[in-house]
């Protein structure tokens, strides 16, 4: 009325396809009990800029309501496994020496009474930490966690925007986003923008400047900027979180065909009374970016109760990373993505598969190594392995073979295993009639004493 334009950050295209989506009960799973649809929230950030380009508080509101909740910004919900890039994997790799290959054991765990399960009961045992996070391993999640101390956890999520209550601060439960007061949509969004954006931070805004009717501009945002984790850190947290799009938690985004990273969470029902029995979700959220889009979304109602809650299989890589991947696709209809782009600190290496999984050692691929067991991955170079493995090696002729026969119903071989492991073939062959055969195969170790016996010879033959 004053004859002020305030000139917003938003991108109508987005926020368009936002509410398309938002306002599509296609989209969204039903409670069990009341068949009732829960509600949602979305943020769209621009992460080389910190500005919002969509901003769904609610999936729709009465017309001419003025006070309303925006979930986006004002609801504090319990993040689940969105959180572990922020709190876990990032320092560890930032500060501790982690890396994408580093092997961690996945197995039941209890640590001061805490004992935290994975989704679905399941262990993989020896795994990487690429594989701990593409597939949202919790038990890794909360070893990660205790290793590096939580408080090294919290300091690192704080400096990207993350408020931790005091009560959480002996809690290894964040580990897993079980948060005494929760965090809103906007600072787990502006959390990932941070690490889309090369670990630079921005505070986000809706507004770039204001103006009253005489054109004299009143305000004008300046955001501050602030490097806040390595660049090389973000991207192989960003490189992880692409393998959880191909292969793990994310997939439901990867047939839209451009270069996504995305973490997903879900929150389980609380272990209370009221939902004993019930096999249900609280909140499930999922975070899918690229360098220039950071989507962030949550589904949940309002009040969960026994009538209303989340079905079991409303997890985050489901409907949330569904509609992330229809906003995306609609994003991206007619212009190419960008990929995030390698530091020139990091470095790409073949390492040996053997020695990885049997070993739990970092080692270089050599020229043995078989092309089925080379693995590929990105290290800085402070932490690139600079050993070659052992494991595959050109073996040495025993030198100390040797056949006994007399006093012996049939022949018995006996040698030394050379350096190894190797596996050797006895081969015999009949002198008499020239017939050639391959008798056993023995996986010998190292240095091993081999012991066989013959016992297909035929009395009076001669063979080699």
């Amino acid at each position: 009325t004053g004859g002020y334009r305030r000139d917003t950050t938003i991108d109508s295209k987005v926020q368009e396809i936002s509410e398309q989506v938002l306002a599509n009960d296609d989209f969204f799973p039903r409670s069990p009990n009341s068949n009732r649809t829960p509600e949602a929230a979305l943020i769209a950030i621009h992460p080389p800029t910190g500005e919002i380009r969509a901003l769904m508080g609610g999936r729709n509101y009465p017309k001419d309501q003025r006070k309303v909740l925006n979930r986006a910004t004002q609801s504090r919900r319990q993040p689940g496994s969105a959180i572990k890039p922020i709190i876990s994997f990032a320092p560890a790799i930032e500060n501790f020496g982690y890396t994408a290959a580093t092997i961690l054991d996945d197995s039941p765990i209890s640590i001061g009474g805490y004992s935290p399960s994975n989704f679905g009961g399941k262990y993989r045992g020896l795994v990487t930490v690429r594989e701990a996070l593409a597939h949202s391993i919790n038990t890794i999640a909360v070893k990660v966690l205790y290793d590096i101390g939580i408080e090294s956890g919290i300091d690192f999520a704080e400096n990207l925007g993350i408020p931790i209550n005091s009560e959480d601060s002996n809690n290894l439960s964040i580990a897993l986003g079980g948060f005494h007061d929760g965090i809103t949509l906007l600072e787990l969004g502006r959390a990932y923008a941070c690490l889309a954006n090369e670990g630079i931070y921005k505070e986000l805004s809706s507004i770039r400047r204001i103006e009253d009717s005489h054109g004299v501009i009143l305000y004008e945002n300046r955001p501050l900027r602030r490097n806040a984790v390595s660049q090389e850190t973000a991207f192989l947290i960003n490189n992880m979180l692409q393998s959880a799009v191909e292969w793990g938690t994310g997939k439901a985004l990867s047939d839209v065909g451009i270069p996504i990273s995305a973490k997903t969470g879900t929150s389980q029902l609380p272990k209370i009374k009221e939902f004993h029995n019930i096999d249900g979700v609280r909140d499930a959220w999922v975070v899918a970016y690229n360098p220039e889009l950071v989507l962030c979304i949550w589904m949940g109602f309002d009040r969960t109760t026994k009538e209303d809650y989340l079905p079991s299989n409303a997890v985050g890589g489901s409907y949330p990373a569904r509609i992330a991947r229809e906003i995306f696709a609609h994003s991206y209809r007619d212009r190419e993505a960008p990929a995030f782009v390698k530091p020139q600190n990091i470095l790409e290496v073949e390492l040996d598969g053997k020695s990885l999984r049997e070993w739990g050692k970092l080692s270089l691929a050599n020229s043995l190594t078989p092309d089925e067991y080379i693995y590929r991955e990105f290290f800085t170079i402070q932490t690139v392995p600079t050993s070659t493995t052992d494991y595959w090696v050109m073996p040495e002729a025993p030198t100390d073979f040797e056949i006994y026969s007399e006093d012996l119903s049939v022949p018995m071989l006996k040698f030394t295993a050379s350096n190894g492991p190797v596996t050797y073939e006895i081969h015999r062959i009949d002198r008499d009639s020239g017939e050639h055969s391959i008798l056993h195969k023995i996986n010998a170790l190292p240095r091993e004493s081999i012991v066989w016996f013959d016992n297909t010879v035929k009395s009076g033959g001669n063979y080699r």
